[in-house]
């Protein structure tokens, strides 16, 4: 990481809670992963096995969008059908289902506007050092305008990290418009056979995002 930064990188480093091998081994739960609130461990293996189902080869941020979506309202529904709707844990899933709606909301805007940032940009030379008031503007706004909607803590920490391309990168492949997950959902009813069904369709595209979003449009 140093070495990276030295080299005038953006760096970001964090852990990995799980993997996944797409089906072709049975995949391991983690020591690390006993520790994780239920919800939280729940979430996760629904997200990893969403990999297993469904993984369209070289669209990465596809598959991790797809995932992040089915393993947020895949544990809804999993503590739906264990606890019963009203119970204290599910209204406490939809919260935090809610919260990642709002998040994916703000961090989808955000990203469209340092893209913005960066197109109108170049050819400047400054443009390294002055983009840091526009990282400064977004930690700002998250303050501002999305952080008093939220009802959880589930991205408090999003307003004290230093941001850079790599962080943003990072929150843009898993959050970046999971809308367009939802409003497919929705198109079918809200059955999981038949959404899956659709996806592994987009296995046979050359482009699953704008064919994923012409259909939801039409």
């Amino acid at each position: 990481k140093q070495n990276l930064e030295s080299l005038g990188y953006d760096v970001y480093k964090r852990g990995v809670s799980a993997y996944s091998t797409l089906g072709w081994f049975s995949d391991p739960l983690l020591s690390s992963m006993t520790f994780y609130p239920d919800q939280d461990l729940v979430e996760t293996i629904i997200h990893e096995l969403t990999h297993g189902t469904v993984f369209i080869k070289g669209s990465v941020e596809f598959n991790e969008r797809l995932a992040t979506f089915v393993g947020h309202m895949g544990m809804e529904a999993f503590y739906i059908q264990k606890e019963g709707a009203h119970s204290p844990t599910v209204a406490k899933a939809k919260l935090e289902n809610e919260d990642s709606r709002i998040f994916a909301e703000f961090i989808t805007e955000e990203i469209k506007a340092i893209e913005t940032y960066y197109s109108s940009n170049k050819g400047n030379p400054n443009v390294l050092k002055e983009r840091e008031r526009e990282f400064q503007k977004i930690t700002e706004r998250f303050t501002q305008r999305c952080r008093p909607k939220l009802k959880t803590e589930s991205f408090s920490g999003f307003g004290q990290l230093k941001l850079n391309n790599a962080v943003l990168i990072g929150y843009k492949t898993y959050y970046q418009d999971l809308s367009l997950f939802e409003k497919a959902y929705k198109k079918l009813d809200s059955q999981w056979p038949q959404f899956f069904a659709y996806m592994a369709t987009l296995k046979k595209s050359k482009d699953p995002e704008k064919e994923l979003t012409q259909w939801v449009n039409q």
